[in-house]
């Protein structure tokens, strides 16, 4: 889940963003705009339909999201105007950066409790793998197929992949995500009702949008930025090898140290290296600064996929952690 999730990540759409916007003839606003709306739009769907997985069959909840991204990727590769842009956007978004990772990290969270931290850190690994694989790839594939030929492309590989191996792998007796090991000794669970009271909410979901907010803009606008810079369009994308080495192995130690202190104790401290990453940004030019910068956010993403969904898991319990998780997860997307 986590590793197909990249199709619908920003910094997998935006290696689309020349070819789209020069084709219709858009600017960065008012491509920002179509964008913007997709997402917008993929939160409050994922708000409304992040609950059913506390509820519904996981195989059945799973597939749903993997036939959105699908038919996604077919959209915008047939795409003819900017609403059929925008569909395909929206769903590439709430298909592939709302709902895989939403599955993910909810299935661990519920059925691990003292080694949560570190089972996230492993599942989790599938995004830095999508981040080292796919900018390379795919700008390679655009550039034999058109950018048209290569989501075209993305559809069949989800389909033919990602499909089999959800029938594989849940084809056993579906595991009641209610009933696990998290619920011995935890707080009694918030619900959706009871969350906007709580004042850790409104912390918890401040600190966390910090970190995906810069990181979409960045991500996003990656080739203007080494247009601004100076640098090589191909330097952003080859510099994500160290953005995925950083995440991965702060993933790993990140689950590690969730498990001995609590992800409450480190949840203030994961932006810390971003904050560096960005002040390195800002003050050179030099193509050394590319990877750096990258590296250091790399770092504080591969902690912030262990510690956040563990603070959620620590603070609210785990019974309507579906549901809970959805709206943080609408909050930063």
């Amino acid at each position: 889940m986590a590793f197909f999730s990249g199709f619908g990540q920003t910094y997998f759409v935006s290696l689309y963003v020349p070819d789209i916007m020069k084709e219709f003839g858009l600017d960065n606003f008012s491509f920002g705009l179509i964008y913007g709306a997709a997402t917008i739009t993929s939160a409050v769907l994922l708000i409304l339909t992040g609950k059913l997985i506390d509820h519904y069959n996981l195989r059945s909840y799973t597939l749903a999201a993997v036939a959105i991204l699908t038919a996604a990727s077919l959209v915008v590769s047939g795409s003819n105007s900017l609403l059929f842009i925008f569909i395909g956007f929206l769903g590439l978004r709430f298909g592939g950066q709302g709902m895989l990772p939403h599955i993910s990290q909810t299935f661990i969270s519920k059925i691990f409790n003292r080694t949560r931290g570190t089972a996230l850190s492993l599942t989790s690994l599938g995004y830095s793998m999508g981040e080292a694989f796919f900018p390379i790839i795919i700008i390679s594939i655009i550039g034999f197929l058109g950018w048209r030929g290569s989501m075209t492309l993305n559809a069949f590989f989800i389909l033919f992949i990602l499909v089999p191996a959800v029938f594989f792998l849940l084809n056993r007796r579906m595991i009641d995500l209610n009933t696990s090991e998290s619920g011995t000794g935890e707080k009694a669970s918030f619900s959706r009702r009871t969350l906007l009271k709580d004042k850790n909410f409104y912390i918890i979901a401040l600190n966390s949008l910090m970190l995906p907010a810069a990181i979409t803009g960045l991500f996003f606008y990656q080739l203007v930025l080494a247009q601004e810079k100076g640098w090589a369009a191909e330097l952003l994308p080859a510099s994500f090898i160290g953005f995925a080495a950083g995440r991965t192995l702060f993933l790993l130690i990140g689950g590690r140290l969730t498990d001995r202190f609590t992800a409450r104790r480190l949840f203030p401290l994961y932006l810390i290296p971003f904050i560096i990453g960005l002040v390195i940004l800002a003050l050179s030019s030099h193509p050394a600064a590319a990877p750096v910068y990258l590296t250091l956010a790399g770092i504080s993403m591969g902690l912030s996929s262990t510690v956040y969904a563990s603070t959620l898991a620590e603070v609210y319990g785990t019974h309507n952690l579906g549901g809970i998780r959805s709206v943080f997860t609408a909050v930063m997307v």
